[in-house]
Parts: C-alpha cells; structure tokens; sequence
C-alpha cells in the first residue's frame, strides 16, 4: 500500500470512478478489498495519490443507482507555518481518507498535513479558502482577491510527498508567493533562491555522513561567513536530532566548502547563513 496517497471506503455501496476537475480519471493502486468486520458490507480502494480536493468521485449503490460526490468548492485547508525564525510558510492539507455511507447518507473525510519540527516552530494555524471567506478587516476586495489567488498558486505549485509523509513545502528556507504578504515581487528573490541553493549543493557535495548518521536526521549548521566566502565559525543551531560525530561531520562539511560561493550575488550576500542537512533515505 502506498502510503502516501488516499483510502477510499465505501458502505452499502461500490466506487465507480474518482476524476479530477478536468475530467481525468485518477488510478487506483490496489483492488478493491472487502471488509469483513463492519456490520455492512464495506469495500476499500487505494488510489494513486491524493484525492484533490477538487476532485469529482462517483459511488453507485447496490442497486445500481449513481451517486456523485463533491466537495463545496472552493475548498482549500492549509496549515500556515510561523517559525521563529520569522519565516511564515503555507503548506497543504491533504485528503487522507474519505469513508462514505450510502445507506446513511453520510461522508467523512480525514485531513492531513505533516511536517518536520526541527527547526523551531513559534505558531502553526489551520487556514483555508472556502466559500464562505470574505475581506479581513481594513482589506480591500482587490487585496482579498490578489491574497487568494496568490495562495491557491503557491499551494498547487507544492509537489505532494512520494516516499515519506513529509510535505516538500514544509521547508522554513522556501520562499512563498511574497504577494500572500502583501509584499511586491523582488528581482533579488530569484538571486536569492538561487544563492542559499547553491551554498547547500556546495556543502552537500563536502559531507562524508558518517555510519552512525540515522535516517530522518535534520540538523542546521549556522555558518559565518566574510565577504569573500571564507567560513569564520560554524554552530549547530538546535534542535538537532544528530550524535556527536555526525554533528562535527556536517561542521567538517561547512569548514570544506570554504570559501563558500559568493562571486555574482552580492546583492543577496549574507554574513551569516543556515544551511539545513537532512538524511532522509
């Protein structure tokens, strides 16, 4: 079973299809399984991947009759990220499992967003963008609009997680749509982006893990840095869930990368700069 993707139960009843908005069909991973403790007959479908929220899922009873199933739209539940660091990243809720019983006329449906926490988290939120929603206050209808659209798009550009529950997005260095805060796009964001990825290449390419490194480390290495690249000092900021000698390999790391690259990103030059080490495979 792959786990990383929805269950679909359904009672007094069988699943004829789940589509995307656009009509696509979505796969099924598994045949469906009967399950013999509940008191009706209950079958049980494994998709692919995630059943968007968007999605149209068509159930038929047991006499054959059709019965179509949606989502009010719009609906787009979000968990909202504040670290202390100050970055406030918006991360997906996916649709985990949805039980539906026919004879009851009732649907449940099981949510779920998963991330990682080590790096300090001040404030996590549960927010969405229903139907229902309307201008905060003091916000014009054009603001509320640019807001939203701003969020549905960084949302749908979130790859889903694959091997691991871990949402991609769930990341404190990532950097959102800068028009969710109101904030103009900058020339220097893409430089950005471009400067803290290529620093993390560089010391990725100086770690020697070391044997006792255990899978589902994540660990941030605070380095300082001169303006010519040249690493002055490098801390292990906590939490870190890593032992001593994987600790002193990630700063081996940083010391090997020096000088650190710097040349064309001036504009995006910081002195001192986290970069995150994960082990995850």
């Amino acid at each position: 079973m792959q786990a990383s993707s929805t269950r679909l139960r359904v009672a007094s009843g069988t699943l004829g299809e789940a589509t995307r908005k656009s009509g696509e069909r979505i796969s099924m991973h598994a045949s469906p399984e009967a399950d013999t403790c509940a008191s009706v007959r209950t079958m049980a479908w494994q998709l692919d991947e995630y059943l968007p929220t968007d999605a149209h899922v068509r159930l038929r009873t047991a006499n054959g009759e059709s019965s179509d199933l949606m989502l009010p739209q719009p609906f787009v539940p979000f968990v909202l990220l504040r670290y202390h660091s100050g970055a406030m990243i918006p991360v997906p809720v996916r649709i985990v499992a949805m039980d539906a019983d026919l004879r009851a006329r009732r649907v449940e449906v099981r949510l779920q967003s998963t991330f990682g926490m080590a790096s300090p988290l001040r404030k996590i939120e549960l927010r969405g963008i229903f139907a229902a929603a309307a201008p905060a206050p003091g916000e014009t209808s054009e603001r509320f609009a640019e807001r939203t659209q701003a969020t549905l798009n960084d949302l749908a550009s979130c790859a889903p997680p694959r091997d691991r529950p871990i949402e991609p997005c769930a990341d404190p260095l990532r950097v959102p749509n800068p028009l969710i805060f109101g904030e103009r796009p900058n020339d220097n964001d893409a430089l950005r982006r471009e400067y803290i990825a290529k620093l993390q290449s560089t010391v990725q390419m100086n770690w020697l893990r070391p044997p006792s490194a255990k899978r589902g480390l994540h660990c941030t290495a605070r380095a300082t840095q001169n303006p010519d690249g040249a690493v002055v000092s490098v801390a292990i900021a906590e939490p870190c869930n890593a032992d001593t000698a994987t600790r002193k390999s990630i700063q081996r790391a940083v010391h090997l990368a020096s000088p650190l690259p710097h040349e064309g990103y001036d504009e995006v030059f910081e002195r001192k700069v986290d970069l995150v080490f994960r082990y995850d495979k």
